[in-house]
Parts: structure tokens; C-alpha cells; sequence
């Protein structure tokens, strides 16, 4: 008895201790959210007047990218989930009835007509970019990466292995492969200095508007 009741007593701790970190998690996102981003109130750290219209260079907004990190995290867990699923049941039985089922009438409705919806509702998430980025990219990814699947379309050197098509499925960008040894081919470090250059000189172009 006192066996049970210890077992019992460490189950219950253990179960309080998971229900408080589920609760501080999501009190964090959260906060997190809070800020809609629905009115631009940043402040130009400079502005000059020309043709009678002033410009401003605007810094980017800090919370913005936090939200869009958080909610880019989100959607890709759960596609990780889904392309899971459609390398273990799917790519298996290619052109079958299972395939068909599972594909057309679980994975692919769930990624564009529920999950996605559900995001935005939950964390009330108003701001428009933000609102595209959750609901359009991701889901339009999965349903072709689904749909080649079902029908058997996916490259070799994508179903090689679990992690290379976890990592093709998820990827919003592009993957190559190398056709020899099945394997991602790594970046450049000129490559990634370039990347990181467009982007910085993007983010302030983009970022000047107002």
C-alpha cells in the first residue's frame, strides 16, 4: 500500500509540475501576442522632408519578428507531424486507397481548412503579414508535398531517409540534394553571407515604409 501510495503521490507531483509549465508556456505566447501589430506606431530615427512629403527611416519592429518566429515554430511542428505521417503511411502506398484517405481526407484538410484557422483564433493574431505567413504558406506547402507523395512524385533523394524529407517538407525554401550520397548539400559560408546581406538591406528597404 505504502508502495501505491508513494507511486501515486509522484505521479500527482509529476502531473502539477507538467499542468504549471503548460500553464507559464502558454501565458508566455501569451503575452507574447498581445501586441496586434495592427497600428504602425514606430518612431523614424530619421526623417527628411522632400517634394513636399516627408520620409522617414523607420527601425524594424522588434515585437514583429518575435511574433512571426513563435508562430513560424508552431506551424512548423506541426508539419513535422504531418510529414511524419506521410512518410511512414503514405510514401509506403503510393496510389493506394490508404494514401487517398489519409492524404486527401486527413492531412491536407487539416493543414488548410482547421489548423491554420485555429492558430490565428487562438492567438488572436491581427496583423495581416503575420496572418499570411501562418495561413498561406506552410498549408499551400504541405498540400503539394502531400499530394506528390500520394501519387509518387517525391525525389529519390528526398525519401531516402526520415530526416531528408522532415527536412524538404518543412523547408519554405528549397532544398538541393546531392544525387550521389542522398544529402542535403550544405551551404557555402560565401553563400550565407550573401543571404544574410539581402536580407539585412531588404529589412531596411522594407522597413523605411510607413
Amino acid at each position: 500500500n505504502s508502495i501505491h501510495l508513494g507511486f501515486f503521490y509522484l505521479h500527482h507531483s509529476s502531473l502539477e509540475a507538467k499542468q504549471t509549465e503548460y500553464l507559464e508556456m502558454s501565458n508566455l505566447i501569451s503575452t507574447i501576442f498581445a501586441n496586434k501589430l495592427n497600428v504602425d506606431d514606430r518612431v523614424p530615427v530619421l526623417s527628411v522632408s522632400l517634394g513636399g512629403h516627408d520620409w522617414g527611416l523607420y527601425p524594424p519592429h522588434i515585437m514583429f519578428w518575435v511574433q512571426l518566429l513563435v508562430g513560424v515554430v508552431i506551424i512548423a511542428t506541426f508539419t513535422v507531424l504531418m510529414a511524419s505521417i506521410t512518410y511512414f503511411v503514405i510514401i509506403p502506398r503510393k496510389r493506394s486507397m490508404i494514401s487517398f484517405v489519409v492524404g486527401f481526407g486527413i492531412i491536407i484538410p487539416l493543414c488548410i481548412l482547421h489548423f491554420p484557422f485555429w492558430v490565428l483564433n487562438t492567438l488572436d493574431i491581427r496583423n495581416y503579414l503575420l496572418r499570411f505567413t501562418i495561413s498561406a504558406i506552410y498549408p499551400v506547402l504541405t498540400m503539394f508535398h502531400t499530394t506528390e507523395a500520394i501519387f509518387g512524385y517525391s525525389p529519390s533523394s528526398v525519401e531516402y531517409s526520415y530526416k531528408n524529407y522532415i527536412l524538404y517538407y518543412v523547408a519554405a525554401v528549397e532544398t538541393q540534394f546531392d544525387n550521389t550520397t542522398n544529402r542535403p548539400v550544405q551551404a557555402t559560408r560565401d553563400d550565407m553571407i550573401q543571404s544574410l546581406k539581402s536580407f539585412g538591406s531588404w529589412l531596411l528597404i522594407l522597413g523605411s515604409y510607413k
